[in-house]
């Protein structure tokens, strides 16, 4: 039998993006990573067991049950509410799954929030905004310090709040989407000490095979963003280019400092400017601008789809 998809369901991306903008909410948008983080603790401490002596190999297995456990709750709740309610519940569906994985809006207030407590040189406050964004390092060096590491997480957050799950959604489904941001989630609890350990050396392997082909959908959008936050594309694209040795994110990180010809406190060059509270709100133009573009991408793409494949 062939099912004739109607067209609407390839607008669930740029719908779920707008719903994030205009309704999410603080309560809201840790949902997703704290489910993960409390599964994640309970089967790293199964796999260690199970793999005393190989540590590595636990770190796979932990992969794979997170992002299996993700891939069939995505699955049955799109393809679940198709086959029990037809094409407009599994619309309503997609469009809540997306809404779920896409957090612009947190990440975008968390910046502004920390331009403002700068701006009222308030570091301690704007350390918390910046816990916010995702840095888990304390960071020293004064305000331009705290700024960098803002407009780095910012950078980050242009993958990881919406082109991560965007490509994957695209290309797998929802379940592809969700087990991608649930494999990603869960290396980003890994700290710098324990890089050292084969289990999280491996988790963080799978993130970054995960990350990598959308941190180059990602280069693609910031470049089309660039002028709208006062940045040039030629440096975006060179720095990009030539840091292949460092992780997917970093890369992105170092596209948008050297486009906004940032200092090296952001991942920019030595004669870069200053980092300050104003180039934050750069960023979080850059991250709008580039994620709605990314959105209404997807949306065309999976229009397209839905009318001439499936």
């Amino acid at each position: 039998m062939v099912v004739d998809f109607p067209w609407y369901m390839g607008m669930a991306p740029l719908l779920g993006w707008c719903l994030d903008a205009v309704v999410a909410s603080r309560r809201l948008d840790p949902l997703l990573p704290n489910a993960v983080r409390r599964s994640a603790a309970r089967f790293e401490f199964v796999l260690r067991q199970a793999f005393p002596d190989n540590p590595g190999r636990a770190g796979w297995m932990l992969v794979l049950w997170i992002g299996a456990a993700a891939w069939l709750v995505g699955w049955m709740l799109t393809s679940g509410s198709w086959v029990l309610a037809g094409h407009s519940v599994s619309f309503a569906a997609w469009t809540a799954l997306f809404f779920l994985v896409l957090n612009v809006r947190g990440q975008a207030t968390a910046g502004l929030q920390m331009q403002r407590t700068l701006d009222a040189e308030d570091s301690e406050r704007a350390a918390e905004w910046l816990h916010l964004l995702g840095e888990s390092a304390t960071i020293d060096g004064g305000d331009e310090a705290l700024a960098g590491a803002g407009v780095r997480q910012l950078s980050h957050s242009v993958v990881r709040s919406a082109i991560l799950p965007l490509f994957w959604g695209l290309l797998l489904g929802a379940g592809g989407a969700l087990a991608a941001l649930a494999v990603h989630l869960v290396a980003r609890q890994s700290t710098e000490e324990q890089l050292s350990d084969p289990f999280w050396q491996s988790v963080n392997r799978a993130d970054v095979w995960m990350t990598t082909a959308p941190s180059w959908v990602a280069l693609v959008f910031i470049q089309t963003a660039l002028p709208f936050a006062g940045g040039q594309r030629g440096p975006a694209m060179a720095a990009f280019l030539n840091r292949y040795r460092e992780r997917p994110l970093d890369r992105v990180a170092a596209a948008v400092a050297y486009g906004l010809d940032l200092g090296p406190s952001s991942g920019g060059h030595e004669d870069g400017a200053n980092v300050s509270s104003a180039d934050l709100h750069r960023a979080t133009v850059l991250l709008w601008t580039s994620t709605a573009l990314a959105a209404a991408a997807a949306s065309l793409a999976a229009g397209l789809l839905y009318r001439f494949v499936l």
